[in-house]
């Protein structure tokens, strides 16, 4: 479950861009993904899948206890085959890295 505290964790949040034909697929893979491997990786704390209204984004918020857990996770080779996965049906065009600074209300 996504926690949302100041200072507390890092935020991957990864806006892909998909064709509305494949946005069911790839919320099925990212699903898969994190069920079957990031779940299990050093660090990992939540992820939440977001479908956008305009039918061509999804939006991924994947919460990590620290940065260099999340830059780990890239060097695990099942990662790298999923993302392989993923950028062969959608496009990331913002991923970035967040820490928390202010949440209301607390």
């Amino acid at each position: 479950m996504p926690t949302i505290e100041e200072n507390r964790f890092v935020t991957l949040i990864n806006v892909f861009e998909v064709e509305p034909e494949k946005i069911d697929s790839l919320i099925a893979l990212l699903r898969e993904i994190t069920e079957s491997t990031m779940c299990h990786l050093p660090g990992f704390v939540s992820t939440s899948v977001h479908r956008g209204v305009d039918g061509q984004t999804v939006a991924n918020y994947a919460q990590w206890a620290n940065q260099r857990d999340f830059e780990a996770m890239f060097r695990v080779p099942a990662v790298r085959e999923h993302f392989d996965q993923i950028g062969a049906i959608a496009k990331s065009i913002t991923p970035h890295l967040y820490a928390v600074d202010y949440v209301f209300p607390v």
